[in-house]
Formats: structure tokens, sequence, C-alpha cells
């Protein structure tokens, strides 16, 4: 097994991810038969939202990235006290993002749950 490759263990048996040629981890379903994918989709909630809503979210997750994402409490109490200038964000617009996008992964720590 390569440093790139890495094994997710399931009650089905490993699932061994590889590297592609560009560094993409990828999982191949010929060779694995416990193959699976873990996938998330955001699709099917942003469908669900107005227009002004996915704007309203795309305006949140613009803010949360210039501040570099804080939890969600901390976002909430930020904009509830008025600490983000030039900022029409609501507390319901940031309930609706994390509904629809959810929060940044890359950036999950413990208190986001």
């Amino acid at each position: 097994m390569s440093l790139g490759n890495f094994i997710i263990h399931t009650k089905l048996g490993d699932a061994i991810f590889q590297e592609n040629d560009i560094g993409l981890p990828y999982l191949n379903l010929a060779t694995n038969k416990s193959g699976f994918c873990l996938i998330t989709t955001v699709r099917n909630n942003i469908e669900r939202i107005t227009k002004k809503e996915r704007t309203k979210s795309a305006e949140v997750q613009e803010a949360l990235a210039k501040i570099c994402h804080p939890t969600k409490h901390k976002f909430t109490n930020m904009v509830h006290h008025k600490m983000i200038v030039n900022s029409t964000i609501a507390n319901i617009h940031i309930t609706n993002a994390y509904k629809t996008v959810g929060p940044n992964l890359q950036c999950t720590r413990k208190d986001y749950y």
C-alpha cells in the first residue's frame, strides 16, 4: 500500500481508497467487494429553498469564510450583538444556511455538533 492510500474499516470489510495520478482519492469498486461511497450532497436541500434564501445562505457562507469559520454558536452571537459591520444577515439566515449547506467540513470542530 502506498503512502496515498487509506482504509475505512466497515462491518462489510475494509474499503481501500487509492490515490490517482494527480493525488485525488478514489474507491475502485471493481476490486473492492465491500465497495460503497460516502458522499455529502446538498442538492435536494438547496432545491427546497427560495432564490432569496439561497442568496442569503451564500452571504452567510461568505461571511463565515471572511472571519475564519467560527462555530455556529459563536457566529450567531456575533450577528445578534451586531459585531459584523455592514451585514444584513439575521439569525434565521444562519439557521437556513446550516440546514441547506451544513458546516464547512474542512473546519469542523467538536463544538459544531
